[in-house]
């Protein structure tokens, strides 16, 4: 099996195994400088809800021909955990890069400690939810990945089948 991303559960960190998986978490990691100078509100509740801008701003960036999904947790599904885009078939992204959906709940269940994660598809039904939701930061987002990701083009994700190679286990 192709894997998108590993997990190192020790240092809760996420390893991308593709070259558009790391972009987007070193874009993801370094957001931060740029946007609590302009939305300082946000300081200390990105990581409590940034989720979802940044998922509907990777779609914005993707063209819209993307969807989101939600990670669940199987104790509370009611609720939803996490936010993620989906960029093509079984093709994931969030602040830590690209993973397959199983990838996407694994690292929700053993990083982000999600009990029974679970990957669904979201839609214009989907309660996200007390997620924050900013228009103005999220058009931001999408400006800010068209400057340093460059623009989307779908061969990026058609493409990482022949890009990546199993990592080697340990």
């Amino acid at each position: 099996m192709t894997h998108l991303m590993t997990l190192n559960r020790r240092a809760f960190k996420v390893k991308n195994h593709t070259e558009l998986g790391r972009r987007i978490q070193i874009f993801g990691n370094r957001i931060m400088n740029v946007i609590v100078p302009e939305y300082p509100e946000y300081e200390d509740t990105w990581q409590q809800g940034g989720c979802l801008m940044f998922a509907r701003a990777l779609q914005e960036w993707a063209g819209g021909e993307t969807r989101l999904a939600v990670i669940r947790s199987s104790r509370y599904p009611e609720i939803v955990q996490h936010v993620v885009c989906q960029l093509g078939e079984d093709v994931y992204a969030d602040g830590d890069g690209i993973g397959t959906g199983d990838e996407m709940a694994r690292k929700a269940a053993e990083i982000e400690f999600v009990a029974g994660a679970y990957l669904e598809a979201a839609d214009e039904t989907t309660d996200m939810g007390e997620i924050m939701d900013h228009p103005a930061l999220q058009a931001r987002l999408v400006e800010l990945m068209t400057e340093r990701l460059g623009v989307f083009d779908r061969g990026m994700v058609e493409d990482l089948g022949h890009e990546v190679a199993a990592p080697t286990m340990r």
